[in-house]
Protein backbone atom coordinates (compact mmCIF):
# COMPACT_ATOMS: atom_id res chain seq x y z
CA UNK A 1 0.00 0.00 0.00
CA UNK A 2 2.77 2.43 0.95
CA UNK A 3 4.70 1.55 -2.21
CA UNK A 4 1.63 2.30 -4.33
CA UNK A 5 1.20 5.71 -2.68
CA UNK A 6 4.87 6.52 -3.19
CA UNK A 7 4.71 5.43 -6.84
CA UNK A 8 1.68 7.63 -7.47
CA UNK A 9 3.38 10.55 -5.77
CA UNK A 10 6.52 10.09 -7.86
CA UNK A 11 4.48 9.76 -11.05
CA UNK A 12 2.77 13.02 -10.23
CA UNK A 13 6.05 14.77 -9.51
CA UNK A 14 7.62 13.36 -12.64
CA UNK A 15 5.13 15.24 -14.73
CA UNK A 16 6.81 18.09 -16.55
CA UNK A 17 4.09 20.58 -15.62
CA UNK A 18 4.43 20.03 -11.88
CA UNK A 19 8.22 20.27 -11.99
CA UNK A 20 7.99 23.40 -14.10
CA UNK A 21 5.64 25.01 -11.58
CA UNK A 22 7.92 24.07 -8.71
CA UNK A 23 10.92 25.70 -10.39
CA UNK A 24 9.35 28.50 -12.43
CA UNK A 25 6.85 29.68 -9.81
CA UNK A 26 9.27 30.91 -7.13
CA UNK A 27 11.79 32.02 -9.75
CA UNK A 28 9.22 34.18 -11.55
CA UNK A 29 8.08 35.67 -8.24
CA UNK A 30 11.63 36.65 -7.31
CA UNK A 31 12.34 37.86 -10.83
CA UNK A 32 9.26 40.08 -10.72
CA UNK A 33 10.48 41.58 -7.45
CA UNK A 34 13.90 42.30 -8.93
CA UNK A 35 12.56 43.74 -12.20
CA UNK A 36 10.05 46.02 -10.50
CA UNK A 37 12.61 47.19 -7.95
CA UNK A 38 15.08 47.95 -10.74
CA UNK A 39 12.50 49.89 -12.74
CA UNK A 40 10.63 51.72 -9.96
CA UNK A 41 13.23 52.03 -7.23
CA UNK A 42 12.61 51.90 -3.50
CA UNK A 43 10.21 54.88 -3.44
CA UNK A 44 7.55 53.48 -5.80
CA UNK A 45 8.27 49.79 -5.28
CA UNK A 46 4.97 48.91 -3.57
CA UNK A 47 2.56 50.55 -6.01
CA UNK A 48 4.63 49.45 -8.99
CA UNK A 49 4.69 45.84 -7.77
CA UNK A 50 0.94 45.75 -7.23
CA UNK A 51 0.39 47.31 -10.66
CA UNK A 52 2.77 44.83 -12.29
CA UNK A 53 1.01 41.84 -10.72
CA UNK A 54 -2.42 43.28 -11.63
CA UNK A 55 -1.31 43.59 -15.26
CA UNK A 56 -0.09 39.98 -15.20
CA UNK A 57 -3.38 38.69 -13.78
CA UNK A 58 -5.50 40.68 -16.25
CA UNK A 59 -3.25 39.51 -19.07
CA UNK A 60 -3.70 35.90 -17.97
CA UNK A 61 -7.48 36.32 -17.90
CA UNK A 62 -7.48 37.86 -21.38
CA UNK A 63 -5.32 35.05 -22.76
CA UNK A 64 -7.57 32.44 -21.13
CA UNK A 65 -10.62 34.11 -22.66
CA UNK A 66 -9.12 34.34 -26.14
CA UNK A 67 -7.81 30.78 -26.19
CA UNK A 68 -11.10 29.29 -25.04
CA UNK A 69 -9.98 28.07 -21.63
CA UNK A 70 -12.61 30.26 -19.95
CA UNK A 71 -15.28 27.67 -20.86
CA UNK A 72 -13.76 25.40 -18.20
CA UNK A 73 -15.05 27.80 -15.56
CA UNK A 74 -18.56 28.33 -16.91
CA UNK A 75 -20.20 25.92 -14.48
CA UNK A 76 -18.57 27.35 -11.39
CA UNK A 77 -21.30 28.82 -9.26
CA UNK A 78 -19.53 31.37 -7.08
CA UNK A 79 -22.03 34.13 -6.34
CA UNK A 80 -20.73 37.31 -4.79
CA UNK A 81 -22.95 37.64 -1.76
CA UNK A 82 -22.69 40.68 0.52
CA UNK A 83 -21.08 38.51 3.20
CA UNK A 84 -18.28 37.45 0.85
CA UNK A 85 -17.67 41.01 -0.32
CA UNK A 86 -17.60 42.22 3.29
CA UNK A 87 -15.22 39.45 4.36
CA UNK A 88 -12.87 40.29 1.48
CA UNK A 89 -12.90 43.97 2.45
CA UNK A 90 -12.28 43.18 6.12
CA UNK A 91 -9.42 40.83 5.20
CA UNK A 92 -7.83 43.53 3.08
CA UNK A 93 -8.15 46.08 5.88
CA UNK A 94 -6.59 43.66 8.38
CA UNK A 95 -3.68 43.05 6.00
CA UNK A 96 -3.09 46.76 5.39
CA UNK A 97 -3.45 47.49 9.10
CA UNK A 98 -0.90 44.85 10.00
CA UNK A 99 1.57 46.34 7.52
CA UNK A 100 1.10 49.80 9.00
CA UNK A 101 1.44 48.43 12.52
CA UNK A 102 4.64 46.65 11.50
CA UNK A 103 5.93 49.86 9.97
CA UNK A 104 5.17 51.83 13.16
CA UNK A 105 6.82 49.20 15.36
CA UNK A 106 9.91 48.99 13.17
CA UNK A 107 10.17 52.78 12.93
CA UNK A 108 10.27 52.97 16.72
CA UNK A 109 13.26 50.62 16.89
CA UNK A 110 15.58 52.87 14.90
Amino acid sequence: MFRRIVNRFLETLSSLNILALIVVGPASFLLSLLVVYYIAGPVFFGPALVTFWAVLVVGFVIVAEKMGYARNFDNWDFPLTPARILSLSVSFLILVGSFYLLRIVLAGTH
